[in-house]
């Protein structure tokens, strides 16, 4: 295999050369490492972009692995801002209309199934539905003790909608299960791991993916950013090959290979490194803004 640094090597060329040569006709970002900085920010780059952006009526599509509702309000209100993929590709929704125009669900009976072989281990057990992310009172206090990378575990306990009771009767009186989400403390990886895979194999009725080194997103078969971002692209008659993608995390991989322009954070792991056909500075130095004004000129 190519060393990891040769393959960053030949994929930042772009950064020398005066022209890009690509026509983007539509923009699909993941958020957390990739649009926003690591405090959950927005530079004025990557703002200044969004503005170009909508002067020139190319749309930008946030695909996320947070709930709709827990999208930072400067992207859902921005002019360049039209749908959004969510729920790692769980849901596409019109942001005008709010309609739901694609979606690729958990059945209940799967999340039931899971939540049985799961309950006793030392992890939250995220349920997502209707556009927001709910846990348990008292798996969020759990949460509060583990080790959590960077301003995750911060970012989780603000954006999870805490309830009483067992997550069984949360999710049995659910309608719609978008994914579910399931984390824990950096220094338990070894012993949780295997068990929480070992569930995930028992029930067989996931793709599992991951957007930081501890935890799991667990979606129904078949899901992810890249197929949604190939729906919506028929859905609107653009070009894959004319998309540009970004991102930086497992959970982004398919979409950067179904995108035509694959673009990884220069702070990438390495499979979105090898995976994207191009690699631009990191999420603290803007970026995914930098990569699309060379992109544009």
């Amino acid at each position: 295999m190519t060393p990891l640094s040769e393959v960053v090597a030949k994929k930042t060329q772009w950064m020398k050369s005066e022209s890009s040569g690509l026509y983007v006709n539509i923009v699909f970002s993941d958020m957390d490492d990739t649009l926003l900085s690591c405090d959950k920010s927005i530079s004025e780059k990557n703002l200044e972009i969004l503005d170009r952006l909508a002067k020139q009526g190319i749309p930008f599509v946030p695909a996320s692995g947070r709930a709709l509702s827990l999208l930072p309000h400067e992207v859902l209100a921005h002019p360049a801002s039209r749908y959004a993929i969510t729920a790692d590709g769980a849901t596409v929704t019109d942001l005008r209309t709010e309609e739901a125009l694609y979606t690729s669900h958990i059945k209940k009976e799967d999340a039931l199934a899971l939540f049985e072989l799961m309950k006793d281990l030392p992890v939250t057990f995220d349920v997502f539905t209707g556009g927001r992310a709910y846990t348990d009172n008292a798996r969020r206090e759990k949460m509060k003790l583990f080790r959590l990378p960077g301003h995750h575990k911060e970012f989780m306990l603000r954006s999870r909608t805490p309830y009483e009771g067992s997550p069984k009767d949360f999710i049995a009186s659910l309608d719609d299960i978008e994914r579910l989400g399931s984390y824990w403390s950096e220094d338990a990886d070894a012993y949780v791991r295997p068990l929480v895979e070992a569930a995930f194999a028992e029930v067989g009725a996931f793709d599992v993916t991951s957007s930081m080194g501890v935890g799991a997103e667990i979606l129904a078969h078949g899901t992810s950013k890249g197929t949604a971002l190939t729906w919506l692209c028929d859905y609107l008659g653009i070009s894959s090959d004319t998309a540009a993608a970004f991102g930086d995390a497992d959970n982004d991989t398919e979409m950067l290979q179904s995108a035509g322009i694959g673009v990884a954070m220069g702070n990438g792991n390495e499979s979105v490194l090898r995976a994207a056909r191009f690699v631009t500075y990191t999420n603290e130095e803007s970026g995914e803004g930098r990569f699309l004004e060379w992109a544009l000129s």
